[in-house]
């Protein structure tokens, strides 16, 4: 092929690539859910997608920025691994989301939300303590929400 054969674009338009924005959304979310401290570059190289795409992407559909997404994803899983592990150390949290250090774990977490992660996970309980209360079921999927809405607006 010549590259004279190539398809011809009028001066002045961009060819625009087609990306599936709410299945990239979905990958992007899921990376880091699983992997909170994965940088944009790193997610970028391992999506195949330019970093302003997942920018783009990121505020189109979520309303948000890629930086406040991450934040509150790290919040849900550690609020997540406090219900759902109540027996775990925050040591072992810090580790099981991805930290070297409980320390800068523990700095993260404050910052993001106001909370230490051993105030938060005292307010787990005490959202769990409520729901058991009001409902003989065991279960933590409707305190979730209700931590990670405190925790992030705080």
């Amino acid at each position: 092929m010549r590259g004279t054969d190539l398809p011809r674009f009028p001066k002045g338009r961009q060819f625009e690539m087609s990306y599936g924005h709410a299945l990239l959304f979905q990958a992007i979310s899921q990376r880091i859910t699983d992997a909170p401290l994965t940088s944009l570059r790193d997610l970028s190289l391992e999506l195949r997608v330019s970093r302003r795409t997942l920018q783009q992407v990121v505020r189109t559909q979520a309303g948000k920025s890629l930086r406040e997404l991450r934040k509150e994803l790290l919040i849900a899983r550690v609020v997540y691994l406090l219900a759902s592990q109540p027996g775990f150390a925050i040591k072992e949290v810090s580790f099981a989301i991805g930290f070297r250090s409980p320390r800068s774990f523990a700095r993260s977490v404050k910052r993001i939300c106001g909370f230490s992660p051993g105030q938060l996970r005292c307010l787990v309980g005490f959202f769990r303590v409520q729901e058991d209360a009001s409902s003989s079921a065991n279960t933590h999927s409707s305190v979730l929400p209700e931590v990670v809405e405190a925790a992030n607006t705080h």
